[in-house]
């Protein structure tokens, strides 16, 4: 069991250490991972009963072609040392806007 949570990419071990982090991206979970990302963004953007404003269109079209960059990036076997990065800096500035619309409303 082990050794498929290995090859899935997920890591049993309490360290996530370099050559997990590495091989996450091109394994099987890593894949499905960007990939899901890269069309629940972009049918966020494109479906025609989508009624996103401005800034969710352009932070999910945004989250989209990060997600198409990882995903390209796990096909070919390389490690994306800004992919995560991004990643965490879209998630944040979502964050600070959605909290910013809730204490806007109260």
């Amino acid at each position: 069991m082990h050794d498929f949570l290995i090859w899935l990419g997920w890591s049993v071990d309490n360290t996530f250490c370099t050559p997990v982090a590495q091989t996450f991206w091109h394994s099987p979970l890593g894949l499905a991972c960007t990939l899901s990302l890269l069309i629940t963004s972009a049918i966020r953007v494109m479906h025609q009963k989508s009624s996103a404003g401005f800034f969710d269109t352009v932070w999910h079209f945004l989250f989209a072609t990060v997600a198409a960059a990882g995903f390209t990036i796990g096909v070919t076997g390389q490690v994306p040392h800004q992919l995560v990065k991004s990643l965490l800096i879209l998630v944040a500035i979502r964050g600070v806007i959605k909290a910013w619309r809730v204490i806007k409303r109260s």
